[in-house]
């Protein structure tokens, strides 16, 4: 009986060093696991600002271009942005 006592409270003991090391590991700052999901979110969420600056780099770069090759896309940009009529037009309402 005595011995059934003795390993009752060593099973406490090692459930109790378990829990108290399972939060340690979960909790820790800066190494725990909370710690750990929220560097994986920030990552992705820096990988997905990185990939939208990307593609708004690479639509300005087209608009560079247009601007410095293209009269069409000029007079186009130029009438939507300053709206501006062209000569021997006449504005309806």
């Amino acid at each position: 009986m005595l011995r059934r006592k003795k390993n009752k409270n060593l099973v406490k003991f090692f459930f109790a060093l378990f829990v108290i090391s399972f939060l340690f590991l979960f909790f820790q700052p800066k190494m725990g696991l909370i710690y750990l999901m929220k560097a994986k979110f920030d990552e992705k969420n820096l990988q997905y600002r990185l990939k939208k600056i990307k593609v708004e780099n690479i639509l300005l770069r087209r608009k560079t271009y247009l601007l410095k090759n293209d009269k069409n896309f000029i007079e186009k940009m130029i009438r939507e942005n300053l709206n501006m009529i062209g000569s021997g037009e006449k504005i309806l309402k």
